[in-house]
């Protein structure tokens, strides 16, 4: 189950967090068995059968949180913190920076993702039926905060964009 850059695979035993890249697949962090981890994998996603292979680590742990893929850059969203996260998606090897920060936190993968020609990429939605906040990052540039975008019509969890 996974959201946003995020048209996320769960690789091994990871959930929740992943980076669907035009060549390569980045997946950000998630959960492994009893531990939030910080990792960073890439595979080939030219290709049906792929092996991930860890290149880097984000900041911190970064579990449950909503990814969306710019043209250089891929941004974790959320999750367990209000905190933003990006990849270099150009480098192929590389470890997360942090960014901005949004102004929805999420748990259990309560966002949606959506992102829009390469420059816009939306989040919305939050657990527990709390918000109905839609916020959006300039995904053109890489050290920014999320910004008001409007609003869902009704406060909703578990929800994902297309």
């Amino acid at each position: 189950m996974g959201y946003g850059i995020i048209y996320s695979e769960s690789i091994q035993s990871r959930k929740y967090i992943g980076n669907n890249a035009s060549i390569y697949g980045y997946v950000c962090g998630g959960e492994e068995p009893g531990v939030y981890v910080a990792k960073i994998d890439v595979f080939d996603a030219t290709v049906t059968s792929a092996n991930a292979s860890h290149v880097g680590n984000l900041p911190a742990a970064k579990p449950y949180a909503t990814g969306l893929r710019g043209k250089l850059w891929g941004f974790i969203c959320g999750g367990n913190s209000t905190a933003i996260h990006y990849i270099d998606t150009t480098l192929g090897v590389t470890n997360g920076v942090a960014g901005g920060s949004c102004r929805l936190r999420s748990v259990y993968a309560g966002q949606g993702g959506i992102h829009i020609d390469n420059i816009y990429g939306f989040i919305a939605g939050q657990t527990n039926y709390t918000t109905n906040i839609i916020e959006y990052v300039d995904m053109t540039i890489a050290t920014v905060n999320a910004i008001d975008g409007g609003t869902l019509s009704a406060a909703r969890q578990f929800c994902t964009g297309v």
